[in-house]
């Protein structure tokens, strides 16, 4: 050991330099020890663990990131159980709404039938004897008959009237008809019997001067009792008559040739035929699956 004035050598323990007197410290100085290695500050980080954090710990990072991951599974059930609750009670609520209107077209379509079923029989029941009327001739002789009573196209309007028939000419600018003219089969006949069927005639004027509709001809008739609670009772040539089938119909008159003059209906249910002769007579009759036939049109375009 030397003296730190002097750097004269000093046996240890001698507490003054014997060449220049200075009194020599022995107390180790900060940051060395007796074996003079260097101290290490308690509070720095040893260098090979310098780039570490402070705190690593894996585990804990890891529970984090399972605990966030069990959340959103939670939360994707949670919103998968309410959507398929809701889409569950829509498809119960169309089941049931379709089941309702299910049952409300059977109800309307029972309702209906039991209609039809008791407009049939007051039918049968309250026009027997109108019912047996037989009209002579074939389909092409222009006779008809109505209520028991007899007619034929190209007769005068008078032949209603006598029978309690009325016109209603309301739709018309004028009640009267030129020489040689003629109307559509627009014009409406009312009867009290018959409150809601429809009958139609057209007229036409053979005379050489202008006529009140009163005093004209007719040239074609339509009955229409598809939707009326009292029906007009009708009957045609050769027994055919309101609420003839089918069947009856073609083994008196035939079926039409040509299938333009046969119409189908399967909403409605019923077959329309029309009969044609020399492009001047025209028949047409619309007969139901169920009741036969209930409507038909006569007309002729000759004026001879």
């Amino acid at each position: 050991m030397n003296c730190p004035k002097c750097n004269a050598p000093i046996n240890e323990g001698d507490k003054f330099c014997t060449s220049c007197g200075m009194v020599i410290n022995q107390t180790p100085p900060v940051g060395t020890n007796v074996n003079n290695q260097p101290q290490i500050n308690n509070q720095q980080q040893p260098i090979n663990n310098f780039n570490q954090p402070v705190n690593n710990n894996p585990n804990k990072k890891t529970n984090n990131l399972i605990i966030v991951i069990l959340v959103a599974v939670v939360v994707a059930i949670l919103v998968f159980v309410v959507i398929s609750a809701t889409t569950s009670k829509s498809k119960n609520d169309d089941k049931k709404n379709d089941k309702d209107v299910v049952e409300n077209k059977d109800e309307n379509k029972e309702e209906e039938e039991n209609n039809n079923n008791d407009y049939t029989n007051d039918d049968n029941n309250t026009n027997d004897d109108s019912n047996n009327q037989i009209i002579p001739g074939d389909w092409k002789s222009l006779s008809f008959g109505l209520d028991g009573k007899t007619y034929k196209l190209k007769n005068f309007y008078s032949d209603f009237k006598e029978n309690g028939w009325t016109m209603d000419t309301s739709g018309f600018e004028s009640d009267t008809l030129d020489s040689m003219y003629k109307t559509f089969s627009t014009i409406r006949l009312s009867n009290p019997k018959y409150s809601d069927a429809e009958v139609k005639i057209g007229l036409f004027n053979m005379a050489s001067e202008k006529k009140p509709f009163a005093d004209c001809q007719y040239w074609a008739i339509t009955v229409d009792n598809s939707w009326s609670d009292t029906p007009v009772d009708f009957a045609l040539p050769g027994g055919i008559k309101y609420g003839s089938t089918l069947e009856e119909i073609e083994r008196v008159y035939g079926k039409p040739t040509d299938e333009d003059d046969i119409y189908r209906s399967e909403s409605l249910k019923y077959t329309e035929y029309e009969y044609v002769y020399d492009f001047d007579i025209y028949l047409t009759l619309t007969i139901y699956d169920d009741g036969g036939l209930k409507d038909f049109s006569y007309k002729t375009y000759s004026t001879k």
